[in-house]
């Protein structure tokens, strides 16, 4: 529904969302962050995940980058071939502020975070968990173990299109790895 309850507004007429926002000089609004993902430090001050992620994400070597943490900054990455985390780590902690520095990195073994479906934002509960992203049935990308008799005619069709392959593969397959041509 569209409408705002006055009870979801403040005095000011502001409507909480949980973001965090800044006004400028010259009033426009700057959102910096989710409340609830913000870490805040032993001495008080305020990071906020997607700061830290932006930094990671734009260093060589970085394929994603996950921040979690309660009152330290955790880097979670997931690399490139070769790259080397502490590496990574120090080029990114030379471009942060002293309170935004990550004080521990590990590197995610899955090839993508798991992310909410329609908004694609990270389930940092579940990173932080080590929860691997649940498999996907959108027509380009099932998982290798899914028996192709539990998917539907339709979802059948998508993965002979996005495989490339003909319906007599399909009938002499069991599921989905043996259409890529794996054991």
């Amino acid at each position: 529904s569209s409408d705002v309850c006055s009870s979801d507004l403040d005095a000011e007429g502001w409507f909480h969302t949980g973001d965090i926002g800044a006004m400028d000089p010259q009033g426009r609004l700057t959102i910096l962050g989710r409340r609830k993902e913000m870490i805040v430090t032993p001495e008080g001050l305020n990071v906020f995940p997607e700061d830290v992620e932006r930094v990671l994400n734009s260093t060589p070597g970085v394929h994603d980058s996950a921040v979690i943490g309660t009152d330290r900054v955790h880097a979670v990455l997931i690399l490139e071939p070769r790259a080397d985390k502490d590496e990574i780590v120090r080029q990114a902690n030379a471009r942060l502020a002293d309170q935004q520095k990550i004080r521990d990195a590990s590197v995610w073994p899955w090839p993508e975070f798991p992310r909410t479906e329609g908004t694609r934002k990270l389930k940092r509960l579940d990173i932080a968990r080590g929860a691997p992203p649940p498999a996907r049935n959108e027509g380009q990308r099932f998982a290798p173990d899914t028996p192709l008799d539990a998917l539907s005619s339709l979802e059948k069709v998508e993965l002979m299109v996005n495989l490339d392959v003909d319906e007599a593969a399909l009938a002499g397959a069991d599921a989905v790895v043996h259409l890529l041509g794996e054991p």
